[in-house]
């Protein structure tokens, strides 16, 4: 008999509780609007890392694609000395 009541008392409250705490519409809620707010900032900081990178990689790929003629020069003459040096001692 106790818990019937119980029960009952539970069920009406939890009827004028629900619709209570509800969502109070289609508007959006302030904390939305501010995490709206915080992933633009968020992203106009990725954007900004993305372009300093970006300039960063075309400085290094202008230095690199600049050829160091003496160091070529350097390594090749070594390479070729070193294959003269193997072919005499194979010779010998």
């Amino acid at each position: 008999m106790y818990v019937s009541k119980l029960m009952a008392v539970a069920t009406v409250a939890m009827m004028i509780a629900l619709p209570a705490a509800a969502h109070p519409g289609p508007e959006r809620h302030p904390t939305e609007e501010e995490l709206d707010d915080m992933v633009y900032e968020i992203s106009s900081a990725i954007d900004g890392v993305d372009q300093r990178l970006g300039e960063r990689i075309g400085d290094f790929e202008a230095q690199v694609s600049e050829p160091d003629q003496q160091g070529i020069t350097g390594i090749i003459e070594r390479e070729v000395d070193e294959a003269v040096a193997g072919l005499a001692q194979s010779s010998e």
